[in-house]
């Protein structure tokens, strides 16, 4: 049983997915799957996301929506069968530091709570928010 599972529902975004991707598989803290849900995107996400499977087989599962449900109802989807004691959200066009997950679990283990809220970048149109 992975430690934590990283959700990742994807629309519309082979721009960044890369990065996204790569930074989550880029992580200090390896104990983790990936389940990224593929929400009838119309572009080449689809097939992005299937290249990232086939390089980490068993870490990293792709769903495909039948039809568009959103980011809530994919994440939903995802939390059905992820395996991860923890859950990480992670948007397709955001990408994380290197010690991101490293830092989540240790902050969730080191304190008593139920939820934990860490950043992220995201670039829009060139511009970068944190």
């Amino acid at each position: 049983m992975p430690k934590i599972s990283v959700i990742i529902p994807v629309y519309n975004t082979q721009k960044v997915l890369h990065r996204c991707l790569d930074s989550v598989f880029g992580q200090t803290y390896q104990d983790f799957e990936v389940i990224c849900i593929n929400d009838c995107s119309p572009d080449d996400s689809a097939s992005i996301l299937r290249r990232y499977e086939k390089k980490y087989p068993g870490k990293m599962t792709v769903l495909d929506n039948e039809k568009n449900i959103g980011q809530g109802l994919s994440r939903k989807r995802a939390m059905d069968i992820c395996a991860g004691e923890y859950i990480a959200f992670i948007d397709s066009d955001d990408y994380i530091a290197a010690d991101y997950l490293q830092t989540y679990v240790q902050e969730m283990e080191t304190h008593t709570c139920d939820v934990a809220v860490a950043g992220f970048t995201k670039e829009t149109d060139g511009k970068f928010y944190m």
